[in-house]
């Protein structure tokens, strides 16, 4: 299975999860489904880490699953990255939609600012290619 299926399938449970807000017994079940799912074996080089991610976020922003959500999976990507939701240092790189009520994603460790960054990138990206709504 390559990343940005990966992306894709973890996207749909974690919007599912959130979707089951109240109900405990399915979040419980589809967190156990995630905890199961067996990511691809094999350390990932340092020079293919981004590209790993970027295709991740791609898969996971294909399925319209809000990234905020990203937070209960990244640390089963390859070395681990910790993300938390919390307030960025002055200068620190952290992800934050503006109509969210959730505070700002950062990266814990290097392989989670990495992330954060991807995410970032992606976002921008997916911007400048669809027309904004102007009604």
């Amino acid at each position: 299975m390559d990343w940005r299926s990966l992306g894709r399938i973890l996207g749909c449970l974690a919007s599912a999860r959130d979707a089951a807000k109240g109900n405990d017994f399915v979040q419980n079940r589809i967190l156990e489904a995630i905890s199961h799912i067996e990511f691809p074996a094999g350390q990932v080089e340092s020079d293919a880490l981004k590209e790993v991610y970027r295709e991740f976020v791609e898969g996971w922003l294909e399925v319209r699953a809000p990234l905020q959500l990203i937070v209960l999976v990244a640390a089963k990507l390859p070395r681990e990255p910790q993300l938390t939701f919390g307030l960025p240092r002055q200068g620190e790189l952290y992800f934050h939609r503006k109509r969210s009520s959730m505070p700002p994603i950062i990266g814990v460790n290097e392989t989670g600012k990495l992330l954060v960054q991807v995410m970032v990138e992606a976002v921008k990206q997916r911007s400048r290619r669809q027309p904004r709504d102007t009604e």
